[in-house]
């Protein structure tokens, strides 16, 4: 749960950065720069693991998933 100010502010820091990582690896993937893609994929897993479990949005995990078969696996 997230306790006092900072935690709260922490959480919002990192969930906002996961959520513009996800957007510009989505970006970088549609005009055709995998690689770019990829490294933004990888700054999204980042900041996402820095979030509580319990406050991560179910859309924001299934982009991740969906995006993660592109990326990776080709499908």
């Amino acid at each position: 749960m997230i306790e006092d100010e900072r935690d709260q502010s922490r959480h919002i820091y990192f969930e906002e950065s996961a959520w513009e990582e996800l957007r510009l690896s989505e970006k970088s993937l549609m005009e055709g720069r995998k690689a770019r893609a990829q490294e933004h994929f990888i700054q999204a897993l980042y900041f996402s693991q820095r979030l509580d479990p319990e406050f991560t949005n179910p859309s924001f995990s299934n982009d991740l998933a969906r995006l993660n078969n592109i990326l990776y696996r080709g499908y």
